[in-house]
């Protein structure tokens, strides 16, 4: 078995826009590119998350469950990140949000994980 990795949720830090991961690295919301010298940008048509859910390590169907499992802590219309390393979120996400009527806002990938926003609809 390979070592046990825990999916941590932390609320934002709306007074500077971010993050910490796991590992401790602070992140800025939003985010979908990278500048030339490795600093993050956020993308000004995305929304800031509420919530941030860092399930990186896990596979398929764990980034499914604790989604829907986080996504009821927050209020109708907030909005959840999801942070997983699965290359098979992309394509879970999107048929978990058609299923669950939960707004998709995006999914974009730095660094070798996928950041996907999700607005909590009901």
């Amino acid at each position: 078995m390979g070592k046990s990795v825990k999916a941590l949720t932390q609320p934002l830090d709306k007074s500077s826009g971010t993050h910490k991961h796991m590992c401790n690295h602070a992140c800025v919301l939003g985010h979908i590119e990278t500048t030339p010298k490795g600093e993050t940008v956020g993308d000004p048509s995305l929304p800031s998350a509420d919530r941030v859910l860092d399930c990186s390590g896990l596979s398929c169907p764990l980034p499914v469950v604790k989604t829907a499992q986080a996504i009821k802590q927050i209020e109708v219309g907030q909005v959840l990140e999801l942070i997983a390393t699965d290359p098979g979120v992309e394509p879970d996400m999107k048929a978990w949000s058609t299923r669950t009527g939960n707004e998709l806002l995006g999914i974009g990938k730095q660094d070798g994980a996928f950041h996907v926003l999700i607005r909590r609809a009901k």
